[in-house]
């Protein structure tokens, strides 16, 4: 089938191609959309715009460059061996200034931390402690109303059931209380020293 649309797309176009050896060479084909013409036009206006400006800038930048360097030179060559090398110093000099600025700060901030998790630290040791004595409390009482029911159940043998009953309540409700002040310190820990820091 012979075809000479032109159409790079087309596959039986032998315009596009030399004896199906040699192909066409694309770059060179440019289809032209004749209601897309006026809006490539502004496009291409505005990028030839840009790459002017662009131009213009980098040659004021590389203007502004040299002259930047001509006064340094002037400047060197104005100075002596021994002045270029306080000058060196002075920019070591003010290198070593800032970095020891910069520790100084570091400092600063790590003792700031450190004070407060120190005073965190000694407010929930001081909590802890209240805890713990609250516990003690609980355990002598329960210890103590175990002793009076011994007692009671040696002058009164009949009772034992009740005694003994009597005896497993408390045990229980001393059971309950601790295990809700064990939940409280483990939410209060989750609260405030399970942190990240």
């Amino acid at each position: 089938m012979d075809c000479h649309c032109g159409d790079p797309s087309c596959g039986y176009c032998q315009a596009a191609r030399e004896m199906h050896t040699n192909f066409y060479n694309f770059d060179e084909f440019v289809p032209m959309d004749p209601y897309n013409m006026t809006l490539q036009t502004i496009f291409e206006e505005d990028e030839n715009r840009d790459d002017v400006e662009g131009d213009e800038e980098n040659q004021n930048d590389s203007d502004q460059d040299v002259e930047n360097t001509n006064q340094l030179g002037k400047a060197v060559d104005g100075m002596s061996f021994s002045q270029i090398n306080q000058l060196q110093v002075s920019e070591d000099e003010k290198k070593r200034l800032r970095n020891t600025e910069a520790a100084r700060r570091c400092r600063e901030k790590i003792k700031r931390k450190t004070d407060d998790l120190e005073q965190q630290l000694t407010g929930l040791t001081a909590q802890n402690d209240l805890m713990n004595q609250h516990r003690i409390r609980l355990l002598s009482q329960v210890e103590e109303q175990m002793r009076m029911l011994e007692m009671m159940k040696k002058r009164n043998p009949e009772s034992g059931a009740a005694i003994s009953y009597e005896a497993k309540r408390i045990v229980d409700s001393y059971t309950e209380q601790v295990e809700a002040k064990r939940k409280e310190i483990r939410e209060f820990f989750d609260r405030n020293c399970n942190k990240t820091y």
